[in-house]
């Protein structure tokens, strides 16, 4: 920040408002004068730099680090704030009367000060420090150079501040004796405080590492312990988990020597069954034969008997009309009796067809043997197991990540159900319950997340997140015993 924004109070934020300044307190400041040399300007170094070439074109020389053209002076003013901005301004006309030096700023500030505790606007903790911030021009400009005070400038400028204001004067070294220290020695004396802070901090760093040190190898110590523990629990772990698969696999020993000794049972009765069926179908239609011969004998013993009674009954129908006829029409008698035998001659035929019985049929009976279900060998079902247990690997690993086109439950669920239904049936594969059962439900569902977890033979494919989400749908499918949608 450039000294016209300082003294000026504006385009200052919260970051650049010094420790010293009351901010509550900024609006009582006021400007006193500025001079057409800086107004509208925000900041004097344009000035600093035509001052520098007017120095350069006077003397023919660079300008020296020493160079000044502008000074700063700040007058402190005890009281109230109540010096008025016309004493102030008898004080620069008698410095510009006196030294050469242009006044072409002051400012009355009136928020600066001490703070013995946290202030709040209104409070009266603050001391505050009333002074004037005073701009001068300090270069000859016939010559470039320059204006120099004089030695006694600083003890004049006193008096000067004293009689224009009223304020009463201080005493002057040269009377009261009092020794005044140099620049160097002001300069050590503060180095010296510093010093003396630099230490305590460093004193206090050296006691935060050696607590750090101590944080950390009590950290170490807790965490071997820890893992020691981990190691012992993981250990444990993994002979339950050994007991626990030697278990299995001897119950699933016995159930395939059961399984054996079943299927030598059912190959004995195959055969037995297969035997047995040639004789008794041999013998079945040696029957059917017999029972189609005694059908027919008794077909035609009905049918002669039926024509026998049609026949007599249309012979006596046929001599009613005879009769009838004659009594009628004696002239067209036998016109009227060739007629009706002919007539009766007809009805016969058709009445032979009317009543004729359908004939059982003869043809003699295949014999046809039981069929008997193919019986597939051990080491097809194992491929097929296998295959089916990549799938649910597979569909449990895309359902958990979200990746790939078989993400739904369903899919898994499906695969689920097929790989239980085929491990019942094959060697070596039974879950160690019996078929359908919760047991073997809940088995598959731990056998999947431990292929798929981060534990000891696990895969480690799958994070924590995704995990959970398998474990849940695994349940849900262990409970839900039903099948899935078949898939397309």
């Amino acid at each position: 920040m450039n000294c016209l924004e300082h003294n000026r109070r504006n385009g200052q934020d919260d970051k650049h408002v010094p420790s010293y300044v009351n901010p509550h307190l900024s609006d009582q400041n006021h400007t006193i004068f500025e001079d057409d040399m800086i107004k509208g300007r925000k900041s004097i170094v344009p000035l600093v730099k035509r001052a520098e070439l007017l120095y350069t074109e006077k003397t023919g020389q660079k300008c020296q680090k020493s160079f000044a053209p502008f000074r700063e002076d700040v007058l402190s003013l005890p009281g109230r704030g109540d010096i008025t901005d016309e004493q102030i301004m008898k004080f620069l006309k008698e410095v510009e009367a006196k030294t050469g030096w242009k006044p072409i700023g002051a400012w009355y500030h009136k928020d600066e000060g001490y703070a013995h505790s946290k202030y709040i606007e209104g409070d009266e903790n603050f001391e505050c420090n009333y002074h004037v911030q005073v701009l001068y021009y300090c270069q000859d400009p016939e010559t470039g150079k320059a204006i120099r005070p004089k030695r006694n400038y600083f003890s004049l400028r006193q008096d000067w501040l004293a009689d224009a204001t009223g304020m009463e004067r201080g005493n002057p070294a040269s009377e009261t004796g009092r020794n005044r220290r140099s620049a160097m020695q002001q300069r050590m004396d503060a180095m010296e405080v510093r010093l003396g802070k630099l230490q305590q901090r460093n004193d206090e760093l050296e006691r935060l590492a050696k607590y750090r040190e101590d944080l950390h190898r009590r950290a170490v110590e807790a965490y071997e312990a820890k893992l020691k523990e981990m190691e012992g629990k993981s250990q444990k772990a993994l002979d339950r988990m050994k007991a626990n698969y030697e278990s299995q696999i001897e119950k699933l020993e016995k159930r395939l020597e059961r399984y054996d000794r079943r299927k030598e049972k059912e190959k004995e009765a195959e055969k037995e069954q297969h035997h047995s069926s040639g004789f008794f179908t041999s013998k079945s239609q040696k029957i059917i034969n017999e029972l189609e011969d005694k059908n027919k004998e008794l077909r035609d013993e009905l049918m002669d008997v039926r024509m026998h009674s049609y026949g007599e009954t249309s012979r006596k129908i046929a001599n009613f009309w005879k009769e009838q006829c004659r009594a009628l029409d004696p002239v067209l008698t036998a016109d009227k009796e060739a007629q009706l035998t002919a007539a009766h001659q007809k009805s016969v035929e058709a009445r032979r067809t009317d009543i004729a019985i359908p004939a059982v049929s003869t043809r003699p009976v295949k014999e046809v043997a039981p069929k008997v279900k193919p019986i597939k060998s051990e080491d097809y079902m194992k491929s097929e197991i296998e295959k089916k247990w990549d799938e649910v690997i597979d569909f449990a690993t895309q359902h958990a990540t979200g990746k790939g086109s078989r993400t739904g439950i369903l899919w898994l669920k499906d695969s689920f159900n097929e790989y239980l239904d085929m491990s019942d049936s094959t060697p070596g594969y039974n879950m160690g319950g019996q078929p359908g059962s919760l047991h073997n439900r809940e088995v598959l569902a731990e056998k999947i997340r431990l292929e798929l977890g981060n534990g000891i033979g696990g895969r480690h494919v799958l994070d924590d997140t995704q995990m959970a989400k398998l474990k849940e749908s695994l349940s849900s499918i262990v409970q839900d015993q039903g099948q899935g949608l078949k898939r397309s």
